[in-house]
């Protein structure tokens, strides 16, 4: 029964890590600058937002020491 709560508890931290990896939120002002091509004519630099991973209260939230 511990062993089971062990191998569940691990496979919520994989979801939730690789979630935070992916989702990005607020964007800063500071962060990275993608250029989006449309046509050859036509390009748009996006901000992109900051992953939440990136964000150390969720980092400790996620991966207590």
């Amino acid at each position: 029964m511990v062993g089971d709560s062990a191998n569940s508890a691990k496979k919520a931290l994989t979801i939730a890590v690789r979630y935070a990896a992916i989702r990005r939120q607020f964007s800063s002002g500071k962060g990275k600058v993608s250029q989006l091509v449309i046509t050859s004519e036509v390009k748009l630099n996006i901000q992109l937002e900051t992953q939440i991973l990136d964000y150390p209260i969720h980092q400790r939230r996620l991966m207590v020491s």
